[in-house]
């Protein structure tokens, strides 16, 4: 292959392009996102051919943000608030795995998960089973909520997944999330960190928008 995604520690990255190392540091959050960024590098690269400038197009990757609700990131009583959309078992597993990451990087957030289903989410929730939640065990699950919130609980409680709350009304879960993270570390608050689905995440960054800033896009 000609590019390889080497070192991924949480946003920084090693990628490899024709044998040679490239540090990275990427605006884009996610595991996918940047395996999906080197994906586009090696198309890029055979498209221009000779006229491929590798260091041009990197820095462009490195600025690319998250689409709304796709890792974005927003200001929350003076910490970040990250949005992971979750639609699939293998797009929840890497929502984890990101997690994962920021953790070793950071520090422990404060996690809520969102689950819908409503027609653009999909009726048929039992894809949850197919996704690991142990990761999870450590901290804990601060606030679960949203239409199948008690379906989540469920999920979190086989895979041994300690639960603060579940709460289904999306805007009395918000108020929880908060409450949470700032209780937690001894009052020194923490980031949070919301897996949804694709409604949910619609419903929550309305709310959020009354909360904080929280950038307008067409859905």
């Amino acid at each position: 292959p000609r590019v390889v995604l080497e070192s991924l520690q949480d946003r920084g990255a090693v990628v490899r392009v024709d044998g040679t190392d490239h540090e990275v540091s990427f605006a884009i959050p996610g595991v996918h996102n940047q395996l999906n960024a080197c994906a586009a590098l090696a198309l890029a690269l055979e498209v221009l051919g000779e006229r491929a400038d590798v260091e041009k197009l990197l820095a462009a990757l490195a600025h690319v943000r998250a689409a709304f609700g796709r890792g974005e990131v927003l200001t929350l009583d003076g910490r970040d608030v990250e949005l992971s959309l979750v639609k699939n078992p293998a797009g929840f597993r890497m929502g984890l795995l990101t997690a994962e990451q920021a953790v070793r990087a950071r520090g422990p957030e404060t996690v809520m998960i969102a689950i819908n289903d409503e027609y653009a989410d999909g009726r048929d929730m039992s894809w949850l089973w197919d996704v690991e939640f142990a990761g999870l065990r450590d901290e804990g699950v601060a606030v679960v909520t949203g239409v199948r919130a008690w379906d989540m609980a469920l999920r979190l409680r086989y895979d041994e997944v300690p639960i603060g709350t579940v709460e289904p009304d999306l805007t009395r879960a918000v108020a929880l999330l908060r409450q949470a993270a700032s209780a937690a570390d001894d009052g020194a608050g923490r980031p949070m960190r919301i897996f949804t689905t694709y409604t949910a995440m619609l419903a929550l960054r309305a709310h959020l928008a009354e909360l904080t800033d929280v950038e307008e896009a067409l859905t």
